[in-house]
């Protein structure tokens, strides 16, 4: 069936549903952004951690090359189990 527009012209029928979110939907849609940030800024987290430890385990070598992916996944064994030592200012005496 058919229906005419304001011009005379003669449209076919279309749905004027549309659907809308509940606002449980609307929240779930927020939640999972928010732990989608959550996730994303953890993970930047522990890379820094992993980072550091890795330069940190570097320097007690005395960068000497060669042992860079072993210190990198030392340092994430580390990170993961939390088996590191305060770092940063604080562990140069900096308050």
């Amino acid at each position: 069936m058919s229906r005419a527009n304001p011009n005379g012209a003669s449209q076919p029928d279309v749905p004027l549903s549309i659907a809308i979110p509940t606002e449980a939907e609307v929240r779930a849609a927020d939640l999972e952004q928010e732990d989608a940030a959550v996730r994303e800024a953890q993970a930047a987290q522990r890379e820094a951690r992993i980072r550091e430890a890795a330069y940190d385990e570097a320097q007690r070598r005395g960068f000497l090359p060669g042992h860079e992916q072993q210190d990198w996944l030392e340092a994430e064994r580390k990170v993961d189990r939390g088996d590191l030592e305060p770092s940063g200012p604080a562990k140069r005496g900096v308050p």
